[in-house]
């Protein structure tokens, strides 16, 4: 993990937040499942790319580069 490819991915999950989530629709419950599902994952991606942002020191499973 590096500062940079750290910041250019959580700009793409900041693009499916806002321009690619609000255009899913559903034709029927089970569609409408995976929407939730799709919008769930970019939430959790940003969660996870923030606090890796946040987060300088390595340790475990978490290494940074930089």
């Amino acid at each position: 993990k590096e500062r940079t490819r750290l910041e250019a991915t959580l700009t793409l999950v900041d693009y499916l937040r806002e321009h690619m989530i609000p255009k899913m629709y559903a034709d029927d419950l089970h569609m409408l499942r995976l929407a939730h599902e799709t919008e769930s994952m970019v939430l959790n991606a940003e969660m996870i790319l923030r606090a890796s942002l946040f987060r300088t020191e390595s340790r475990g499973w978490h290494f940074r580069e930089d």
